[in-house]
């Protein structure tokens, strides 16, 4: 529709409409061999699981906007994260992006399911029921943070983003106790966008 209609058709010249080709195409049919590798099933974890929502790849906000110029090799970077979790005994739990379920190479869900305690979620399990099971979340970039924060949750940063500056340890540890320490942050985030009174 958005190829067709709106780029060939009527002429409009829109990002998404001419990148539609790329973007929404499966490279190869063996890549919807990918649900072998997901679990629905969240409850075996304990409270020493950790959440880490995998990136859209490649994007700019971990090619560009990440503090790390190591970040942009992504692939290497999340299963470092994984194995630095995993050895540290942690149950880690991924979840893909839903827009590179059939997309991303299986192999890389071969190395994950091969690190200790390590899990991958389906791409299409809601946001809410995430925040529901999980206490701590290891992020780079992306908004998991911002929720995870506001709702009381434990972050582990392991880049700098636009509302979090990382020190030089390997990952910074994060979470806002206080009602008030959570609106400051949000205040923060939207002191862009809305005049505050």
């Amino acid at each position: 529709y958005f190829y067709l209609i709106l780029y060939k058709f009527m002429k409009k010249l829109e990002y998404d409409y001419i990148s539609t080709p790329k973007v929404a195409k499966i490279e190869k049919l063996q890549k919807f061999m990918s649900f072998k590798y997901f679990t629905v099933d969240m409850n075996f974890c304990g409270m020493n699981a950790i959440y880490i929502p995998m990136h859209f790849h490649p994007e700019s906000t971990i090619d560009y906007w990440s503090d790390n110029v190591k970040n942009v090799d992504y692939v290497t970077s999340l299963i470092e994260a994984v194995r630095y979790f995993s050895d540290r005994g942690w149950e880690v739990y991924l979840k893909e992006h839903p827009a590179m379920c059939f997309r991303r190479d299986l192999e890389l869900y071969k190395q994950l399911k091969e690190i200790n305690r390590t899990f991958i979620l389906s791409p299409f399990i809601e946001t809410s029921l995430i925040m529901e099971k999980f206490n701590n979340y290891a992020i780079w970039t992306g908004s998991t943070g911002i929720e995870a924060l506001v709702s009381g949750k434990t972050v582990y940063f392991l880049s700098s983003n636009y509302y979090f500056e990382k020190s030089d340890e390997y990952c910074d540890k994060i979470v806002l106790n206080s009602v008030k320490e959570r609106k400051e942050f949000v205040k923060k985030i939207l002191s862009n966008t809305i005049i505050w009174k």
